[in-house]
C-alpha cells in the first residue's frame, strides 16, 4: 500500500502549501510511510470525498460554498484538505455540524443549545 498522499510520483502532503516534488520520494512511500516526517493521516470526511464520488451526494449536507463567520466562540469553518470544499465545525460537540447547522451558528449564535 502506498502513501496516501503520493500522486504521480509527487508528495502532497499537507505539511507543504501545495504539491512538491522535492520531496524525496522512495521505498518508503510505499513500506513504511506511516513513519514518514511528511506523513498525517486523513480525516473521515476527506477519505470519503476523496475516494467515490458515489459517496458525495450523501457528505453535501456538510458543505457550505464558502467560508462563514459567526459571533459564536465555538464555531469554525475549515477547509477540506486539497478540496475546494468548506465545512463548520462545532467545538462543543467535536463534530462536523450540517450546512443548516453552520448558516444556524452564524445568524443566531445565542439560540444554540450547547452554550454553555
Amino acid at each position: 500500500m502506498q502513501c496516501p498522499w503520493l500522486r504521480g510520483n509527487i508528495c502532497t502532503s499537507p505539511k507543504f502549501r501545495g504539491p512538491d516534488a522535492s520531496a524525496v520520494v522512495g521505498p518508503h512511500c510505499y513500506d513504511s510511510y506511516t513513519s514518514c516526517s511528511l506523513y498525517e493521516p486523513k480525516s473521515i470526511l476527506e477519505q470519503t470525498l476523496e475516494t467515490s464520488s458515489n459517496v458525495l451526494q450523501p457528505m453535501e449536507v456538510y458543505i457550505i460554498n464558502e467560508p462563514i463567520k459567526s459571533t459564536c466562540p465555538f464555531f469554525q469553518v475549515r477547509k477540506f484538505r486539497n478540496l475546494n470544499y468548506y465545512y463548520g465545525y462545532c467545538l462543543i460537540l467535536r463534530r462536523p455540524l450540517t450546512r443548516s447547522q453552520a448558516y444556524n451558528c452564524m445568524s443566531i449564535p445565542n439560540e444554540c443549545p450547547f452554550r454553555i
